[in-house]
């Protein structure tokens, strides 16, 4: 165990929730030792009983995935719940993903949309991606193109892929937004570069009905985009 570990190890039998989190998260992690997922969940447990919402959603976490302990939906949805109403947006969004599957709960529609919005208003991608597709499909939610509009850009504009494309389709649509072939074409450029291979095939069939202009635009507006999200993640020197 290095110093670094130690040091967490004397403050966390002492009693210090956050020694005890972090100590949690070395042995998840392998931060300085051994990784050991037994030891992780039992620091965490320390520490969750002593309300720190991190050592509650990651505990969460390793009992959804039966990390170090018994996979136990029940006791994940327990730590989730606790987190969650300390507006831990992660746990928020398990919860939300957790109401959605019926996984260990009875399943729920509306408090699975309740929930990914809450986690969403915090700026969760992932919450804002998911709220944005119930708006979109009217899933636990009165259907809104206009909000399924905003909470994909609002994913979007943070990187998810997945919004990306969806956000193009609604341009392309004009569904929540003004029909814009420039801008759909755009954020399917962009989800493209993400990973997203529908994106791709939808940017090539959409040229087919773009002026070449129209195209240069899109991809200058892309290229923009790309800029300017590298400028903010860029260190300041």
């Amino acid at each position: 165990m290095s110093d670094f570990s130690q040091n967490f190890k004397v403050a966390a039998e002492q009693g210090g929730a956050q020694a005890q989190a972090s100590l949690g998260l070395t042995y998840a992690f392998s931060l300085g030792v051994e990784q050991d997922y037994k030891l992780a969940a039992y620091w965490y447990e320390k520490a969750a009983k002593q309300g720190h919402a991190l050592s509650q959603v990651s505990l969460g976490l390793m009992y959804d995935q039966g990390l170090g302990v018994i996979q136990d939906h029940k006791q994940a949805f327990f730590w989730y719940e606790k987190a969650a109403a300390q507006g831990d947006a992660k746990a928020q969004f398990q919860l939300g993903g957790m109401y959605e599957t019926g996984h260990g709960i009875p399943q729920d529609d509306d408090l699975a949309a309740y929930w990914y919005e809450q986690a969403a208003r915090q700026g969760e991608p992932s919450a804002q991606f998911q709220i944005a597709s119930k708006y979109e499909k009217g899933d636990g939610v009165e259907r809104s193109y206009d909000l399924a509009a905003q909470w994909y850009a609002s994913a979007a504009e943070q990187g998810h892929a997945g919004a990306q494309l969806n956000l193009g389709v609604l341009y392309f649509e004009g569904l929540g937004v003004a029909k814009d072939q420039v801008e759909a074409h755009k954020w399917w450029a962009l989800a493209e570069k993400n990973g997203q291979s529908d994106a791709s095939n939808n940017r090539e069939i959409i040229e087919n009905s773009m002026t070449r202009e129209q195209i240069a635009e899109a991809q200058r507006r892309a290229a923009a985009w790309i800029s300017a999200h590298i400028s903010e993640h860029r260190p300041a020197g």
